[in-house]
Order: C-alpha cells, then sequence, then structure tokens
C-alpha cells in the first residue's frame, strides 16, 4: 500500500499473508518434511513498512525495496530500472498531476537498455547493429528497431551468462 494524508506524510506498507517458512519461497519444495512446513505467518508490523522518506517520494515498480531487517515478501522481484524512471519523472517535474501520472503510465525509455548501452559502448562501437544501439534514443515505441536490437543482445547475454556460469547450456536453452 502507498499511503498519504492531507497534512503531506506519505508511507508504504507490504500487505497480504507472508508465511513463516525456511526456504525462499521460489521454487516449490516438498512439504511433507518437517523442515518445509510453514511456522505460522508473520504479523501485518512485520511486514516491510516506512513512512515519509527524506527523498518525499514513494515510487515501486515490483522491485526489491525492502531491507534486511523485515522477512523477505518478494520471491523475484524486477531490477529498479523502472522504479528509478519513475523517480527520475517525478523529481524532474515539480507539479504532480494527473497529467503527469498519465505521460509516466506511457512513458517508453528503458533505463536498462541506456545503461547496457553505455556499459558495452566500446564493443558497440565496432558493427553496424551496435552503432545504431549507440543511437537508439532508448525508447521502446512502435516501429522502433532499437528496441528489437537491444532485446535480441540482451537475450543472447543472458543466454551467454546462465549457459557458461550457472545452469550450462542444455538447461539454459531448454
Amino acid at each position: 500500500w502507498l499511503l498519504s494524508d492531507s497534512k503531506g506524510n506519505i508511507g508504504y506498507h507490504q500487505s497480504g499473508v507472508l508465511p513463516k517458512r525456511n526456504f525462499s519461497g521460489l521454487y516449490p519444495i516438498e512439504g511433507y518434511f518437517k523442515d518445509n512446513i510453514w511456522q505460522g505467518y508473520h504479523e501485518g508490523s512485520d511486514l516491510y513498512h516506512f513512512k515519509n522518506p527524506a527523498s518525499g517520494i514513494i515510487a515501486t515498480a515490483n522491485n526489491r525495496i525492502q531491507d534486511e531487517h523485515f522477512p523477505t515478501a518478494i520471491n523475484a522481484p524486477m531490477a529498479s530500472y523502472r522504479k528509478d524512471r519513475i523517480t527520475e519523472l517525478l523529481v524532474e517535474k515539480p507539479e504532480h498531476g494527473v497529467e503527469l501520472f498519465k505521460e509516466m503510465q506511457s512513458d517508453t525509455y528503458s533505463r536498462q537498455a541506456d545503461l547496457f548501452i553505455n556499459v558495452f559502448h566500446k564493443i558497440f562501437e565496432q558493427t553496424a547493429n551496435g552503432r545504431e544501439l549507440i543511437e537508439w534514443n532508448r525508447e521502446y515505441d512502435t516501429d522502433n528497431k532499437g528496441a528489437s536490437l537491444f532485446e535480441s543482445f540482451y537475450q543472447t547475454l543472458l543466454k551467454s551468462f546462465f549457459s557458461d556460469h550457472l545452469l550450462g547450456e542444455s538447461v539454459t536453452t531448454y
């Protein structure tokens, strides 16, 4: 929940039923073993919450936002690229109204693509597709070849990384 009041206070509080468990919850495990049985549920006051952050902004986009003092509630969070973009747009424009939120909902700029293109800039300079990526405006709008090029690059990067360092090629490909 993202909350605000008429006095200018803002807050965040996770909601829902969160089991106490000895595993991440990311994948299924054998529930018939005693060590794998849930040990009840966390109280609502145990869930991650805060109010009035120093930045004056609370943004969330399925990213990991909790800290080590609270139980883990999101098993597979997204990276913070989208949340960072939302924060960037909020900071850029001091007037927060319906028009800004409409603009934010239709924003297609990719901070993730910008980061990766900057990191791999010297490598991208060496090919025509790479140079096209460098020149791309980082927008995922229609008829935009740069977005397709980036997604192809990113898929290849992930496959290579997981194949070589974690799971092996056959599992990654599967």
